[in-house]
């Protein structure tokens, strides 16, 4: 997870871009048009699991691409292991939440596949 603006790539890729500023502070700072798939789920979520429709969780799931900055080697970014929690424990709330939903309609499923054979 934790895409940095899929839409465009190769944008954050051009040195000294309006995108990419220098980090000569040691600090990047990014445009504000560019976003982050977490920034997305934050605004999706910010009325409360209960608020949100079912439609909007699904779409929360399908942003995950795996483990929460996973391209990182271990160690690296030692800084982000908060945020990591933080986007796991989110989407672990988000698929609990589905979850009663989901096994219902697996037991109409399979009700109706019975049915059918009999």
């Amino acid at each position: 997870m934790l895409l940095v603006d899929a839409e465009r790539p190769r944008v954050l890729g051009v040195a000294g871009g309006a995108y990419l500023p220098e980090a000569n502070s040691g600090r990047i700072r990014l445009h504000s048009a560019i976003t982050s798939d977490w920034q997305q789920v934050q605004v999706m979520l910010r009325p409360g699991l209960e608020r949100v429709p079912d439609s909007t969780l699904l779409a929360v799931l399908d942003l995950v691409r795996g483990a929460p900055l996973a391209d990182a080697a271990p160690g690296q970014w030692y800084w982000a292991e908060e945020l990591r929690t933080e986007i796991s424990a989110a989407l672990r709330d988000v698929g609990v939440d589905l979850m009663p939903e989901t096994i219902e309609l697996c037991q109409r499923v399979i009700e109706g596949q019975l049915r059918a054979r009999a």
